[in-house]
């Protein structure tokens, strides 16, 4: 518009006319000024663009820096379909892996105290389940037919043999199964801070059965019960001595009953074993094994842990 005043004659009426509508104060000029508010400088705009490319590098970041640092399945609906079998065996390795790298805080002596559990139960996996729970899904949080309601039946067992049995079910294990043995450290050294004179500190579990989907059962007094094995951590700093209680466990329950106990595994990782050189983690039966198996097992395992630790 100024180039066109500038080509009119400054005394024609043209001119002044335009002059007019150019004016501070004029329509046209406000609306040109309201242009200008809506579509900004470019250098407003290029920082209004730099901020979300930059919001954006730091979404993408932060997500794959949380996929990276992922260690483990979160386990939210345990009563869906049933569970993946070679899936279940590699959360519990995965799992174990947090096990390694968990400070290995010294617990109090206690040995002076009084305590009132000579042997320690508890679930790093709690809610294991056995049939007929186990056959829609290999976890539950209700307490029938998993390793918590095992636990209470070898608690009533061994109490029977004159010990005195702490039996912890916290679930340790659900909502998240990521990082079970960690939440479980801090109830087991909790326990064995509260209790002294412990002969044994159980971890007890259930295996996960092979492809081909049996149970492990031994036949005991005409019974078939589930059998057992029990599992060691080759990086703790006590291994030779809950390696060499596991093979005296498992030798005495063979001998006392055949077939009863398979063979010690090896795994390299903690699984919290160091707390104290009266460890074990037993895992009895599978999750094709039912409820009442494992259950019938108890008084057979209670007689093998009193022969060995009585």
């Amino acid at each position: 518009m100024i180039m066109i005043l500038t080509l009119l004659p400054a005394e024609s009426d043209a001119a002044k006319k335009l002059a007019d509508l150019t004016s501070e104060n004029s329509v046209l000029a406000a609306a040109v000024g309201k242009i200008t508010d809506f579509t900004g400088t470019e250098e407003e705009e290029g920082e209004d663009v730099n901020v979300e490319e930059e919001r954006g590098e730091q979404d993408a970041k932060q997500e794959k820096e949380e996929k990276e640092s992922a260690v483990d399945i979160v386990l939210t609906d345990y009563n869906g379909e049933e569970a993946d079998v070679q899936q279940e065996a590699q959360e519990k390795e995965a799992d174990a892996e947090t096990a390694n790298v968990v400070s290995e805080t010294t617990l109090t002596n206690v040995s002076d105290k009084k305590g009132s559990g000579n042997i320690i139960i508890y679930h790093t996996h709690a809610t294991e389940s056995y049939l007929p729970a186990a056959s829609s899904n290999a976890h539950t949080t209700e307490l029938a037919s998993t390793v918590r309601e095992a636990g209470e039946t070898l608690k009533t067992q061994l109490e029977a043999h004159g010990f005195s049995v702490v039996h912890d079910m916290t679930l340790h294990d659900y909502p998240s199964y990521n990082k079970s043995y960690n939440r479980s450290l801090e109830t087991v050294k909790k326990l064995c801070g509260a209790y002294g004179n412990k002969k044994l500190v159980i971890d007890f579990h259930r295996d996960a059965a092979t492809s081909s989907g049996q149970g492990k059962t031994v036949t005991i007094d005409g019974k078939e019960v589930a059998a057992f094995c029990l599992v060691v951590g080759t990086q703790n700093s006590n291994y030779d001595t809950i390696r060499a209680l596991a093979d005296r466990i498992t030798e005495t329950a063979n001998q006392m009953y055949p077939g009863f106990a398979k063979a010690v595994v090896e795994k390299p990782y903690k699984f919290n074993g160091y707390v104290s050189d009266a460890y074990i983690l037993l895992e009895v039966g599978n999750n094709a094994n039912t409820i009442d198996q494992v259950n019938a097992a108890m008084p057979y395992l209670a007689n093998v842990f009193t022969e060995v630790v009585g």
